[in-house]
């Protein structure tokens, strides 16, 4: 995992934007829903997916993604998942790479296994088009486990959860509800 982390961290510095201007911009907030959920007409899963986003300027934003997958299958777990990761984008929209910072899943509802907690991480390399004033469309690929840090973990999600697999591809819909810009309220009560 420290090789991993050491690697992410040489592609974040290499990836940021290179200005020597330190302009306040605003910080957004944001909020979309995996669209791909809809593949649960004609699969044994219903995986719905909602994030939360903060963009904190400079191609740095914070993603809170909650999902929860109801498996069908035979064993009808359902496993919650929350997540809170680092979204790096050098061009401010466009392509972006992105690290869970920390993840749990647990299984909830009727039928809770022995392990009912589990620690994962993904790895997530996506494109943000804004389509108009306000709205996004995020497609994404999900790699689950890329250090392999909690193999047993994850083959045991797999195992309970068979949709669950090591590449997801998600297709969010967004709508950036809020901003909010520093040092706004400052320059107010200076002209006061």
């Amino acid at each position: 995992m420290h090789r991993f982390i050491i690697i992410f961290l040489l592609i974040l510095s290499f990836s940021l934007p290179l200005s020597a201007d330190s302009q306040e911009t605003a910080v957004s907030f944001s909020v979309s829903a995996d669209v791909m959920a809809i593949d649960a007409l004609w699969r044994d899963h219903a995986a719905l997916r909602l994030s939360l986003g903060a963009d904190l300027g400079d191609g740095i934003a914070i993603s809170l993604p909650v999902s929860c997958t109801f498996d069908r299958s035979g064993g009808n777990e359902v496993l919650l998942d929350v997540a809170l990761s680092l979204l790096v984008s050098p061009w401010i929209t466009g392509p972006y790479i992105g690290i869970t910072l920390t993840q749990i899943a647990l299984f909830i509802g009727p039928y809770i296994p022995q392990q009912p907690i589990h620690y994962l991480h993904e790895l997530v390399f996506g494109y943000r088009w804004e389509v108009l004033p306000g709205f996004f469309i995020r497609p994404s690929l999900v790699y689950r486990e890329p250090a392999d840090e909690n193999p047993d973990s994850f083959s045991y999600v797999s195992a309970l959860v068979p949709t669950r697999r090591r590449l997801q591809f998600c297709l969010d819909i967004g709508w950036v509800f809020s901003s909010i810009q520093p040092g706004g309220i400052r320059e107010k009560e200076v002209y006061r």
